[in-house]
């Protein structure tokens, strides 16, 4: 007997938590990081290199945003129901 499942069995009735974590590291990464930086810059903790625009930021912080790899220790560490942590890895993954 196979345990695979197809990915719409392991999300279905967990829509919420997809949509928490992708709208988390879709959005939420980098809006933190643009504003955390910008920020520092304003405070004068931090100088903004003139060789480097804010939207050339922003797409490093896009980029950030979709690293899957330490997303899916913390979903292994935050989810102990397998079912909750299977939904969580198709939602890292098929972002």
């Amino acid at each position: 007997m196979s345990s695979y499942r197809e990915p719409h069995q392991v999300i279905d009735g967990r829509e919420p938590l997809v949509l928490a974590i992708l709208t988390g590291l879709v959005i939420g990464k980098p809006v933190g990081m643009v504003v955390a930086s910008a920020l520092a810059v304003r405070a004068g903790i931090a100088d903004k290199p003139e060789a480097y625009s804010w939207m050339q930021l922003v797409g490093a912080a896009v980029l950030a945003g979709i690293g899957f790899t330490m997303s899916l220790f913390i979903a292994a560490q935050a989810f102990p129901s397998s079912a909750d942590l299977d939904a969580a890895k198709i939602a890292i993954l098929y972002l």
